[in-house]
Parts: structure tokens; sequence; C-alpha cells
């Protein structure tokens, strides 16, 4: 099935797009597919979440670490 483009502006056509595109991937599934479907799904969401929050952290992390070693250096030459 074909990706999904969502506009920088989330408007409600995006909201459509994206429960016809759900309804489409769905429509042939028995309740036990779609239940295992959306808990799939669910988790792989949850990883991706989980994944960026690390990414972001690190580079928090990495900026927080070159503005100490900015300020550090500054004060060793002024001694």
């Amino acid at each position: 099935m074909e990706t999904l483009v969502i506009s920088p502006d989330f408007t409600i056509d995006d909201i459509h797009r994206i429960r016809e595109q759900n309804y489409e991937r769905t429509k042939d599934m028995t309740v036990m597919e779609k239940a295992a479907y959306y808990n799939n799904s669910g988790k792989e969401a949850e990883k991706e979440i989980n994944r960026r929050r690390v990414l972001k952290r690190k580079s928090i992390a990495g900026g927080l670490d070159e503005q100490i070693m900015r300020t550090y250096t500054k004060d060793i030459e002024k001694e």
C-alpha cells in the first residue's frame, strides 16, 4: 500500500485520508485480525516514540556537553 503524504498544516482533509487508508487496510480483516493489526501498530508506534525520545535526550545532552565545554574553555582562557 502506498505511503500517505500528510500536509505540513495537518488539515481535516489529512484526517479523512488517514481514516480512508485505515479503512482500506482493514476492511477485509476479521475481528481477530483487526485486533492483532491495531495491537501491532500500537507497539510499533510505542517503539518509534521511545526511539525518538532517546535521540532527543542524546541531542539535548550533547548540546549541554558542548555548552559546558565552551564555558569551561572560556574560564581557562581568562586565567
